[in-house]
């Protein structure tokens, strides 16, 4: 895969509000490198290619339906192994397959931070990466505004709630 933008694009859609749109299965790109070779429902990629192939299974079946992020790399998929299963399905035919997809877009912004984290991931153990991770999912999370050595303390509502 590409690797992600590193400064806003002015070209990508703003928001996260996901978008059905149909797109030939060789115009979307996968997110690992590997995939397993084995739904979680016990269904093997190659028995799903076969029904595929012989029109058992229709390419419209829900459970085809891929969930995306765009970015300025391209359109990526979660799903990598129906994606590859779809991908065999179009070289199989020679000729595109199209899939729905469910389509968020990746803000240029979280885009370059995305990257950022990623390289941040290769060049640290493990267990250091996930510990800073999570202390910085905690800071996003918890924090309202830069940190200060100051705060408002908040009031209770004194009132009396009248139990009815």
């Amino acid at each position: 895969m590409p690797k992600l933008a590193r400064s806003p694009l002015v070209h990508l859609r703003a928001g996260v509000r996901r978008r059905i749109r149909d797109i030939p299965a060789g115009e979307i790109n996968f997110t690992q490198d590997t995939c397993g070779d084995t739904f979680s429902d016990g269904r093997s990629c190659s028995e799903t290619l076969r029904q595929l192939h012989r029109g058992e299974v229709g390419l419209h079946a829900s459970f085809l339906n891929l969930f995306c992020v765009e970015t300025s790399a391209g359109v990526c998929s979660i799903n990598n192994r129906r994606l590859s299963v779809l991908k065999q399905l179009e070289a199989l035919w020679k000729k595109p397959v199209v899939v729905r997809c469910k389509v968020a877009t990746l803000l240029p912004n979280f885009e370059a931070a995305v990257e950022q984290i990623y390289e941040l991931q290769h060049s640290e153990t493990s267990a250091t990466f996930q510990q800073q991770l999570a202390l910085v999912r905690q800071l996003i999370l918890h924090r309202d505004s830069e940190c200060r050595d100051e705060i408002v303390i908040r009031q209770r509502n004194k009132r009396k709630r009248h139990r009815s």
